[in-house]
């Protein structure tokens, strides 16, 4: 039974959005309505500058991390355990203080992965390169990129659950991406119908 409050303690802990709590608290300004809305570490880098972004993202990453030390210093199980970061990644795209609008949850994402094994990285890093190298748009590509952590996860021969709830994980920071990619397909159509005979 102890093993399932991580699961809470996840879901509070990626509810807390250090990068809404420091535009507030230091520029008297909602996150929610600056740039794109999210109060993520990218959004609050326009707000704050450059060290304000390098600590929202590290403190999106660190509750992630967090959370897992957490999970494991409860015991939890296997199946247990593998839903923690999917819940702080969950917190942090639809926190309830927030009325549910977060951030989009890759440094969340990227901080839980690093904790459970920095190997799981290699694969969307290898994969970010080459979708940059097409698009020239680093957060989608980094976005999508994502979906490589399971199948990294099943080469390095984790459990079914671990490479389940990567899965999950890479699911929900893509889909907390899709505007990203309705703006890029709008713009795309846009540049085609301006073309003469278009």
């Amino acid at each position: 039974m102890t093993s399932w409050v991580s699961i809470l303690i996840g879901y509070a802990l990626g509810c807390l959005q250090p990068g809404w709590l420091l535009a507030r608290l230091l520029k008297g300004t909602d996150l929610r309505r600056v740039g794109s809305g999210s109060t993520g570490a990218r959004n609050a880098g326009r707000v704050l500058g450059p060290v304000g972004f390098a600590v929202v993202l590290l403190a999106d990453a660190g509750k992630a991390a967090l959370a897992l030390w957490v999970a494991d210093r409860l015991h939890a199980s296997s199946e247990i355990r593998a839903l923690v970061l999917p819940a702080v990644v969950t917190g942090h795209i639809w926190p309830i203080p927030l009325r549910f609008r977060g951030g989009r949850g890759l440094a969340t994402a990227l901080g839980g992965w690093l904790y459970m094994d920095p190997r799981l990285l290699l694969a969307p890093a290898v994969v970010v390169l080459l979708l940059y190298a097409t698009t020239r748009r680093f957060s989608q590509s980094f976005s999508l990129a994502v979906l490589a952590v399971p199948f990294g996860a099943l080469a390095l021969s984790s459990t079914i659950e671990t490479i389940a709830g990567t899965g999950l994980v890479a699911l929900l920071v893509v889909f907390a991406h899709r505007s990203y990619w309705m703006t890029v397909s709008q713009v795309s159509q846009g540049a085609v119908a301006s073309q003469p005979g278009g």
